[in-house]
């Protein structure tokens, strides 16, 4: 995996987490550590769906990659 893809992702994803709790969360209600709770929760929740097809490619392309290698020899 290289590390283009994966920091873009981290970073899109936390974004998306800390937008979307501001968007439908009401920050300025509740208190700082419920805030930040949460959005460590929805980040990774988020990173788990987004990291996941990433990791899958890069295994699934080194592999077609090892099995191409083999069967030169």
């Amino acid at each position: 995996m290289t590390l283009g893809p994966l920091l873009t992702e981290v970073v899109v994803t936390f974004c998306l987490a800390a937008g979307l709790l501001y968007e439908y969360g009401n920050w300025l209600k509740h208190h700082i550590i419920v805030t930040v709770a949460v959005l460590v929760a929805w980040y990774f929740s988020f990173l788990i769906i987004f990291i996941l097809p990433l990791d899958v490619s890069s295994v699934s392309a080194g592999v077609n990659e090892l099995l191409c290698m083999i069967g030169e020899q």
